[in-house]
């Protein structure tokens, strides 16, 4: 596992040795059952996380796309996001595993430094033959039970067999469930590439001062729907002190008279 390093030192795995008797073809190895595993090509599960600064996020992109199609690859996820002082490309990308090394530097041409290099490669070679094997197995023995069948006396013994043949079948699905995952994750590596772009951030004074004048104008509006909802307190408190001025005025002239 590697960060913050740069583009020039080479890609390097986690999980494998990059030697060459590794990378050897003509491999033997012991399965559970003590026999070797014959000579195959190894199955590997390569996996990269990278993140990196740029300045332009659209030409990064687009060469992103180009690698994609040059090395017969596809995008399984785009994404175009803003975070606090950043503008973001994140691209999951599909690759050929025998292009992995130069999907990776094309697609990352002209980046001098990594936020975040994270490269893996996982060797299931060995889990690979033991699935084929079992499965292989669980068949023959599926077989053996259909042959049962046809010899089955009765209908108990009909349902037991039956019974068992589900068994084998729901285990040899799950195998072959596993192979099919095993050999799709090792034909094609999943390669994550984050590029982004640093904004300006506004100052804090500014954003302060601008969200005091939006609290303020809200304020004043709120008063004056506040005063608008009160108006018939308004025109029966008019009318009330026209009314109250008139007797006043009436009775002050009853006095002098």
């Amino acid at each position: 596992m590697e960060s913050t390093s740069s583009a020039d030192e080479g890609w390097a795995y986690e999980n494998v040795e990059a030697t060459e008797d590794y990378y050897e073809e003509d491999f033997k190895d012991v399965q559970s059952s003590g026999e070797p595993i014959p000579n195959m090509e190894r199955k590997l599960i390569k996996e990269a996380n990278l993140s990196y600064e740029v300045n332009e996020l659209d030409s990064t992109q687009f060469q992103i796309e180009q690698a994609v199609k040059e090395y017969g690859g596809y995008i399984s996820s785009e994404e175009r996001y803003f975070s606090y002082d950043r503008e973001n490309i994140s691209v999951t990308a599909r690759i050929p595993v025998k292009h992995f090394e130069d999907f990776l530097s094309a697609s990352t041409a002209g980046v001098e430094e990594f936020e975040n290099r994270t490269i893996s490669a996982q060797d299931v070679t060995e889990e690979y033959v033991d699935v084929e094997a079992r499965i292989k197995t669980k068949k023959e023995v599926e077989q053996q039970y259909i042959t049962l069948l046809d010899k089955a006396q009765n209908v108990t013994e009909i349902m037991e067999i039956e019974r068992e043949l589900g068994y084998i079948r729901e285990e040899i699905e799950s195998a072959e469930g596993r192979l099919k995952f095993l050999a799709n994750s090792s034909a094609y590596s999943t390669i994550h590439l984050t590029a982004f772009k640093i904004v300006e951030v506004p100052s804090k004074y500014s954003t302060k001062f601008s969200n005091s004048f939006n609290a303020g104008w809200d304020g004043f509006v709120m008063l004056f729907v506040g005063l608008t909802a009160l108006w018939p307190f308004f025109i029966v408190g008019t009318i009330t002190f026209f009314i109250i001025r008139a007797y006043r005025r009436k009775k002050k002239k009853m006095t002098k008279a």
